[in-house]
């Protein structure tokens, strides 16, 4: 057995071999803290990582035995994608999953190179130097202790007993009814199989199309019983939060970047909503819930529920599909589809990448010449990072100089300023909207997909589909009436006044479109109609399977960056 345990650890003294089992290691232990906090039962966890760890060698030195060139390569491998895995975690703290994939699928070659363009910093460099440090100078060290221990009675003892306890609490931890955790310590495995699990996400998105136009099918006729709104517009903003908001008198009322909501907030034809949340922090995860019935509390995928859209051309309205993000995507391809009309700005004869969410506008303009009853759907490119990349010269108004707060990092500054004004270009597209369609009697909607964080409480700027946080689904959502809506509809006005402050979350607004329109279909709900009398105010907001105001709705920014 000492034998054994020598030739395990260091492959009588093989850099390379020591090399990666530190690597590898390192890996799995990350992977052990990452299902739990790090202090709760950290020498148990440590055991299950070395014993682990140990059982993994033994196979890979038999193998070696017989195959030592197919066994390099095995090593090889597993080291690629340990030290990738671990400069993932240290830039996201996260680990691979299948949303990992999923964002990567669904990202197009401009949205690549402003990635890898942020990707790219003093944060990247330090991670990997510190990485570097233990996997390259570690093993150097290490290697001739082990060669020296293990020449030693006492320390091959040692090193039995150590590897006897780590065995115990390892096999007591993985019983049977849990033997899908073995193979999760090894990142080939573990990334193989978030990779099968967004494959077969991918598969059923791809026939998510077909099952949504068979859902519309099997549709009956709805009536709509508000005659007097002709025009809904439906807003759907990228990664805006109301924490960085002038009309919320978020981040200290430092930022001055919605002038015209706030105008129009004032005049008192638009309606501000302060607790509102996404149901998602990924575009992919979040759209469909908010387009469909779909819902956390039901089982079914989102593609199984019928759509806004097939309800709207249901009930006679001619709906449109008006967009700055990639048509490639789910989202685009299968709302889209759906509707009477579409306009993807990618298509433009135009040789600017940098197409901003003003050439949705010329669209809208087309369409208010239509004088039936209509629905339009805008999907902006809103704050989507690159920030500095999604607004004209001239809204490149906040600079580092005039941010304040919590944020004194000068390049941090710099993001923030340009986040701002993206924010404040949303503003002025927005007003644009407002402005165009105020003479039609019109009901218009906006809120954002998700949300985006900026180093709150911890060293992460962005949205995550795994590592969450309350600042990653905390959405603006506005709901604004044309003049002659207030005056004909003067309850939906008083409606909107008395609904404010309460909490809601964006996989029931189609219920609250619904119910504005007068659409009773038979899949409307009063309980999740925010305007309705009869909306439960009592339903948990469930985000990561935890509840919004139980759990995150606790965390308190705590940083000075």
């Amino acid at each position: 057995m000492s034998e054994y345990l020598s030739i395990v650890i260091n492959q009588k003294g093989n850099f390379l071999f020591c090399f990666l089992w530190i690597l590898i290691g390192e890996n799995i232990f990350v992977w052990r803290i990452e299902y739990g906090k790090f202090h709760k039962r950290f020498f148990e966890k440590l055991g299950n990582a070395f014993f682990f760890l140990l059982m993994l060698s033994f196979f890979i030195t038999i193998f070696s035995f017989y195959f030592p060139k197919i066994s390099y390569v095995i090593l090889i491998l597993l080291g690629v994608l340990s030290v990738t895995e671990m400069v993932f975690y240290c830039e996201y703290d996260s680990l691979f999953t299948n949303n990992t994939f999923l964002v990567l699928n669904e990202t197009n070659l401009q949205e690549s190179k402003e990635f890898l363009h942020d990707l790219f910093s003093w944060k990247l460099f330090r991670n990997l130097c510190v990485i570097s440090f233990f996997l390259v100078l570690l093993p150097i060290f290490l290697s001739p202790i082990f060669v020296q221990l293990m020449d030693h009675r006492i320390g091959r003892y040692f090193l039995f007993f150590l590897l006897f306890l780590g065995g115990i609490d390892f096999l007591q931890a993985h019983r049977p009814k849990k033997i899908e955790r073995y193979y999760m310590y090894v990142p080939f495995f573990r990334i193989l199989r978030e990779y099968y699990f967004f494959v077969e996400q991918r598969k059923a998105n791809i026939e998510s199309l077909k099952i949504q136009q068979q859902v519309e099918k099997e549709l009956s006729k709805i009536d709509s019983k508000n005659e007097n709104i002709d025009t809904l517009i439906f807003v759907i903003g990228e990664s805006s939060s109301r924490n960085y908001l002038e009309i919320y008198n978020s981040y200290g009322g430092y930022l001055k970047n919605s002038p015209y909501m706030k105008a129009r907030m004032e005049k008192g034809d638009l309606f501000v909503f302060d607790d509102v949340i996404s149901s998602e922090s990924l575009t992919a995860l979040s759209i469909p819930k908010m387009m469909t019935l779909k819902n956390y509390e039901q089982e079914k995928a989102w593609y199984y529920y019928p759509s806004m859209i097939s309800i709207l051309k249901k009930a006679g309205y001619t709906t449109y599909w008006i967009s700055n993000q990639m048509k490639h995507e789910t989202v685009g391809k299968v709302f889209s589809s759906l509707s009477d009309y579409y306009f993807f700005s990618e298509d433009l004869d135009d040789k600017t990448p940098e197409k901003f969410d003003g050439v949705l506008l010329e669209e809208g303009l087309k369409i208010l010449k239509e004088e039936k009853k209509k629905a339009i759907f805008f999907h902006l490119q809103g704050s989507h990072n690159t920030y500095s990349k999604k607004y004209p010269k001239e809204f490149d108004i906040d600079t580092v100089e005039n941010i304040t707060g919590r944020v004194i990092s000068l390049k941090k500054k710099k993001y923030l300023a340009e986040y701002s004004n993206s924010l404040r270009y949303t503003d002025f597209i927005l007003e644009k909207i407002f402005t165009t369609f105020s003479k039609e009697k019109s009901v218009c909607f906006y809120l954002s997909d998700h949300s985006e964080e900026f180093w709150e409480n911890r060293e992460f700027r962005g949205h995550s589909g795994d590592k969450g946080s309350r600042f990653m689904v905390e959405i603006p959502m506005f709901i604004f009436l044309s003049q002659s809506v207030r005056e004909i509809c003067p309850n939906i006005e008083e409606a909107c006044k008395r609904s404010l402050h309460k909490p809601y979350m964006s996989d029931d607004i189609i219920h609250t479109v619904l119910g504005i329109l007068g659409i009773k279909s038979s899949g409307y709900e009063k309980a999740r109609d925010l305007l309705s009398t009869d909306f439960d105010i009592a339903r948990k907001r469930m985000y990561q399977g935890k509840n919004y105001d139980e759990f995150w709705k606790l965390q308190k920014v705590t940083r000075e960056v």
